[in-house]
């Protein structure tokens, strides 16, 4: 054995011979190296091995984590934060909010400080721009940098590269820790961690060193720190702990702590930290304009009584000593529940965690063993802040990142714990933990490989957040609008729907108007932003649906979207009278602008541009720097080939989120549209340069060429572009027209076909149709016109509808779709032309017997409407929908025995299988209600009533 002069052992102690004194020892344990920490040529070199290993695996875990894309709050704080573009915006960074980028009513809840991660996402941007892979290399090489640290102050703490070696690998590999560093936004954790450990290691050694002067590098080392991240406040703390469980130079003897001993020079120790961080809350007052330094800005309003807070702390703090000990639970979203009673068993969980660590603690505190109880203080003093502001935490209190310091306090004491076994079965649990720790990570990395992988997840693991629900629906929407691919919508629709429910169930839990939200009885958490979302996402849903199958029309997305703008406009003028009457309102500012920007791209894909005009300006009227609403302003400004004004709309978008590549896209489009083709070329040229296999970039610089009648060359570029892209109808449509030029038939009507596969839109329709026509296939065009005039704009209908009545090709099923369009439409008159020529060549045709029932009822023509509607339903005999139609129509009509009777045979037919399950029951409900109302006459008695009440108008 060795004496420990100064530093720490494993907190055992043996009796000296003849000696009733204990000293405090460091046993030889499982480690085959020297004890002296590195010194001399054998010690640097097993200290190099030690480290060199311990970060080689580590970075090989964390390797995975450079393929990870933009997520969640990425895609602001780098791809539409325009501060970190631009090197002359570091200065700035110390003078304004880590989010105030963000809209004012957003930014202003948030009071985060962050200048020096912020100037590092500057720096990661000067040299890379916008790759993901640059921020994740940067969040790795933090990361391994803080493992360093961790490695180096562990050895100092014990005199033992063994344990300073396996606490750094548990601290480097432990699951964790993958929220912090495979996500970009969290890179100020382990950058905050860097200077956290520098600071108590640079202490350690202030210390170690007789604690001459002031610890200069320390307080170097925490202001830095709190530049990084507010958490870094309980380095204070930190260093406190630290004091409390070191043996102080020159002591040999494990004895009770002797405070005058512990805290030795406490105003040369703790005064600069203590300036420092006043320094800090100065700076940070002037910043956000308050004496409260931005933190009494409140991210989230729980809402709940003092009581459930209390609670709540238990929970993050029982939680992190679970997490530590057992990191499986791993999860973004982890939800905080309003109401939750004592004996919950996450509660109980909790409690029972904090009462045996406690436990732990006061037994470290009793045996003396220092080195120990600092490992254990560490954890709750790491997470301090934490469970002081929770307000500030957001909805998800309780989340990986926050434990990045008491990791190594657990690590320690895991190290400490295994230094008591047997040499070589040290080694192999030590190995054993780091090898389950580096494949949970691993596994874990994969998770936040892109925004579907991560939303996938946790909404799996938090089944019951809304948050989680709505926000896979919009991930699931990001997908449809990038890939068109209708099974992502169909996703994207469960999400919203499942987010729906959990907001009706929130709804009937709601206490009686005028309670305290604390009588709200629910695991549920939900906002005003929750309703707003879930409605607005659904809404898109629509939007989309209409866009992959243009028969389904905008106006029911339209619908939804008026009434939400009621409702949130009916809101906002509430809280507004209210806080004039000096009322405090707690709400989420709800962001009218969404729904306005969502109306107009319905109304726009509707045909109604105007409208979409006015609600696009409405929304920017809102909210100047919504980008959503400059991107789609400028699109519809380019349909109407106002080209200057859309590229207006399309720089203030790329102005407000930098080196974002569809805004640089659009900017392309609308500059060649406009005749400034250098420049367009120029965008293009960067961004195929950017993005090697995107095809819309190769597409302009095709288009280009087709422009300037290098057809060869423009085939060139749009052939790549198709194979980049099989399923861009647009470059299909632009390729065949190229072929056209070229009179390569055949090729031109294979790229035909794939255009209206891809894009069934109004021009590659009509243009296939044309040609064919040219070409004489005059039958095989007809559909093609058909569905051209299906999508036709309003000023291309009547030159197609002349052409369309003198073909002399057509079959039922085609005129039954032109008179199905112009019902839709409200051309009466056209559409019983066509369903009657439908009929006439096809007397029997269900749809167009269908169809011409109801046009005959908008047209009063009540009996022939009956009777055509009569033989759709012979033709149809189990069709529910065709005989709930008939039974309701008679039922109108006053004719109730044959109404009962055909309700009657809609019951027995029932509704498909792939109805609804809440549909079906309406349904069904609604036919029990009429046969119920026939068989009272309480049917006949109302119909005269209403009789008389009409008379009585007349």
């Amino acid at each position: 054995m060795h004496t420990c002069p100064r530093g720490w052992g494993n907190g055992q102690v043996t009796r000296r011979p003849g000696n009733a004194r204990y000293c405090c020892v460091v046993e030889e344990g499982p480690s085959i190296e020297p004890r002296e920490q590195g010194s001399g040529k054998h010690g640097s070199r097993t200290t190099c091995l030690w480290l060199g290993a311990v970060l080689l695996a580590t970075a090989a875990v964390y390797w995975r984590s450079l393929a990870g894309e933009l997520v969640y709050d990425d895609v602001l704080l780098v791809g539409r934060n325009p501060y970190i573009t631009d090197l002359s915006h570091i200065g700035t960074a110390f003078t304004r909010g880590y989010w105030d980028f963000l809209e004012v009513e957003n930014a202003e809840k948030i009071g985060y400080w962050r200048p020096l991660t912020a100037i590092s996402l500057t720096l990661v941007w000067h040299f890379f721009e916008e790759s993901p892979a640059a921020f994740h290399a940067a969040c790795v090489a933090v990361h391994l940098l803080a493992t360093a640290i961790a490695f180096f102050l562990a050895r100092r703490l014990t005199s033992s590269t063994w344990i300073g070696g396996f606490t750094a690998l548990f601290f480097g590999l432990h699951p964790t820790h993958v929220e912090s560093v495979a996500w970009i936004s969290a890179l100020n954790d382990p950058l905050f961690g860097v200077f956290c450990l520098l600071s108590l290691h640079a202490y350690l050694r202030w210390r170690d060193n007789g604690s001459r002067g002031l610890p200069v590098l320390a307080v170097v080392a925490f202001a830095f720190g709190l530049l990084a991240k507010e958490l870094a406040a309980a380095t204070i703390l930190l260093i406190a702990v630290l004091d409390l469980g070191r043996c102080p130079a020159g002591t040999r003897r494990a004895r009770p702590v002797r405070w005058q001993e512990a805290f030795q020079y406490p105003l040369r120790a703790y005064l600069p930290f203590v300036v420092t961080l006043g320094a800090y809350l100065a700076v940070r007052m002037a910043v956000f304009q308050t004496v409260w330094a931005g933190f009494e800005r409140e991210t989230t309003h729980f809402a709940v009584d003092a009581w459930r807070e209390w609670l709540l702390r238990a929970e993050i703090l029982g939680g992190t000593i679970q997490l530590l000990a057992f990191p499986f639970d791993l999860n973004l979203f982890r939800v905080f529940r309003p109401y939750v009673s004592l004996s919950d068993p996450k509660i109980l969980a909790a409690l029972a965690s904090i009462a045996i660590f406690t436990a732990a603690s006061v037994a470290a505190w009793k045996k003396r063993w220092r080195p120990g109880l600092f490992g254990l203080l560490l954890i709750p003093a790491g997470i301090l802040p934490v469970l002081i502001s929770i307000q500030s935490l957001g909805r998800f209190p309780l989340s990986d990142r926050f434990l990045y310091i008491p990791v190594f306090g657990f690590g320690l004491v895991l190290c400490l714990l295994l230094r008591r076994l047997p040499g070589p079965i040290a080694w192999i649990v030590a190995l054993s933990i780091s090898i389950g720790y580096g494949r949970k990570s691993y596994d874990r990395i994969a998770v936040w490989r892109n925004e579907e992988t991560l939303f996938a997840r946790t909404a799996e693991q938090s089944p019951r957040s809304v948050y989680a629900q709505w926000g896979l629906g919009r991930v699931y929407l990001e997908r449809v609008r990038s890939t068109a691919d209708p099974g992502y919508l169909t996703k994207a629709f469960a999400a919203f729907e499942r987010a729906s429910e959990l907001l009706v169930e929130a709804k009937r839990s709601a206490p009686e108007p005028g309670s305290h939200r604390a009588e709200w009885r629910t695991d549920l958490m939900v906002t005003s932003q929750d309703f707003l979302q879930v409605n607005l996402g659904l809404a898109w849903c629509y939007i989309m649906q209409a866009q992959l199958d243009p028969t389904e029309g905008y106006a029911t997305p339209i619908a939804i979207l008026n009434e939400l703008i009621r409702r949130v406009s009916d809101i906002e003028q509430q809280v507004h009278e209210a806080r004039e009457l000096g009322i405090q309102v707690l709400t989420d500012h709800l962001e009218l602008e969404k729904l306005y920007t969502a109306l107009g791209v319905a109304q726009r894909f509707g045909g109604d541009t105007e409208a979409a005009e006015e609600s696009f300006r409405r929304a920017l009227s809102l909210q100047p720097n919504y980008v959503e609403a400059h991107m789609n302003y400028g699109r519809l400004l380019a349909e109407r080939q106002a080209f200057a004004q859309a590229r207006g709309c399309f720089q203030k978008a790329l102005e407000l989120q930098p080196g974002d590549f569809e805004t640089k896209l659009l900017l392309a489009q609308v500059l060649r549209e406009e005749g400034q083709d250098k420049l367009a070329e120029q965008y293009a040229q960067e961004l195929h340069a950017l993005r090697p296999n995107a095809a819309k970039p190769m597409v302009i610089l095709g288009s280009l060429r087709f422009a300037r009648g290098e057809a060869s060359e423009a085939l060139t570029w749009f052939e790549r572009a198709t194979r980049a892209d099989p399923r861009d109808g647009h470059t299909w449509y632009l390729k065949a027209k190229a072929l056209i030029q070229r009179n390569a038939t055949t090729q031109a009507i294979s790229a035909f076909r794939n255009a209206v596969k891809w894009a069934p839109n109004f021009e590659s329709n009509y243009d296939f149709g044309a040609y064919l026509l040219m070409s004489g296939a005059v039958e095989e065009a007809l559909p093609l016109l058909v569905s051209a005039y299906e999508l036709a704009p309003e000023e291309h209908i009547p030159a197609l509808r002349r052409s369309l009545i003198d073909n002399p090709y057509h079959t039922a099923d085609t005129l039954y779709r032109l008179g199905a369009v112009d019902l839709r439409r409200s051309q009466l008159d056209m559409a019983e032309s066509f369903l009657n020529g439908a009929l006439k060549l096809q007397p029997g045709h269900e749809g167009a017997l269908l169809l011409m029932s109801r046009l005959l009822k908008i047209r009063g023509r009540h009996n022939e409407a009956l009777d055509t509607l009569r033989i759709a339903a012979s033709r149809m005999p189990q069709d529910f929908s065709v005989h709930l139609e008939f039974g309701l129509y008679l039922l109108d009509q006053g004719r109730f025995e044959e109404s009962a009777a055909a309700l009657v045979k809609a019951r027995a037919i029932g509704p498909d299988t792939d109805w609804d399950p809440q549909m079906r029951e309406d349904a069904l409900s609604q036919i029990e209600g009429v046969l119920a109302s026939i068989e009272s006459g309480e049917a006949r008695r109302a119909r005269e009533e209403s009789k008389v009440e009409r008379a009585d108008e007349r």
